[in-house]
């Protein structure tokens, strides 16, 4: 028996996001999973670091509304509370064009170096 789903073989994040978009079961409990463990990481990066902001771009900006219950549910049972409730975790605000912006970045480092 094979579940029915809207993702191929071989499926990206993207199609994975995209699938979840149109309520594919399988692809909402992947993202449901990710954001388990996205959680889980984040409860460590709060507990040994006591940041106030945590910005996360990629996958999690484009998906966040099917990934953040799972990721504050996990942060709720596993981070210190006091480090959570003072931690704001939000998407990039750049959008997609994080990745021009960390190009230019690193070209930019790289002529301040040779001068």
């Amino acid at each position: 028996f094979r579940q029915v789903t809207l993702l191929g073989d071989n499926p990206s994040a993207q199609d994975v996001g995209e699938a979840a978009a149109q309520g594919d079961a399988l692809s909402l409990r992947i993202l449901e999973i990710c954001g388990h463990y996205l959680g889980l990481g984040l409860s460590y990066l709060l507990d040994i670091l006591n940041p106030e902001c945590i910005v996360i771009g990629s996958i999690f900006m484009r998906c966040e509304r099917f990934l953040r219950p799972a990721m504050e549910r996990t942060l709720a049972a596993e981070a210190l509370p006091h480090t959570h409730r003072v931690c704001r975790i939000v998407p990039a605000g750049l959008g997609e064009q994080v990745g021009d912006y960390a190009a230019i970045a690193v070209a930019h480092q790289g002529i301040q170096e040779r001068v």
